[in-house]
């Protein structure tokens, strides 16, 4: 599934948010010893699945959680020149629960989640290299989280209180007054 990912939408769209937890999490786990996986296209085939209506399962949070972990460690098998565009990519498309979970696990490594007890890490052991691909997605997720507050599509999309403490801790200059 990891090598040729074409068909992992069409597994992971048909699965409860539980058993979905259970799949990203065993797949999670041998990405630490796998060699080859195409790193591009897991995410890109995950970041079409993740936009299937979900939005009332009890279970969301948990899954939420499991993406943005699985996704964290498929960035070390995508190529430096392309991280970035997928980190966008995965940000700008997916749900605004997955991007806000995985840029709080991203973003921590580098600085920008404000309150995170998380340490900076050295180089070597960030998950995503770039902290310019961190930044952008920050601000793109600003954006999309302000726009679904200021339409009321947030009321559809989730959590208010998730959305208003992203843009009061995501971000270099994030603030209370943000949210």
């Amino acid at each position: 599934m990891l090598q040729n990912p074409d068909d992992f939408a069409v597994v992971f769209e048909g699965l409860a948010c539980t058993a979905a937890v259970q799949l990203l999490e065993e797949l999670t786990v041998h990405l630490r010893t796998t060699k080859h996986v195409d790193g591009v296209a897991v995410i890109n085939e995950l970041t079409f699945a993740c936009a299937s209506d979900r939005r009332t399962d009890s279970a969301l949070r948990r899954l939420s959680h499991a993406v943005d972990e699985f996704v964290a460690s498929c960035m070390e098998f995508v190529a430096d020149d392309d991280r970035e565009f997928i980190v966008i990519e995965f940000v700008s498309t997916g749900p605004l629960i997955f991007g806000y979970d995985f840029l709080c696990r991203t973003g921590a490594d580098y600085g920008l989640v404000r309150g995170s007890s998380a340490k900076r890490l050295d180089r070597e052991t960030r998950r995503v290299a770039d902290d310019t691909a961190i930044k952008h997605a920050i601000d793109v997720w600003r954006q999309r989280a302000t726009r679904a507050i200021e339409s009321g599509y947030v009321m559809e999309e989730g959590d208010l209180f998730l959305f208003l403490d992203g843009l009061a801790r995501l971000g270099v200059g994030a603030t209370d007054v943000d949210a």
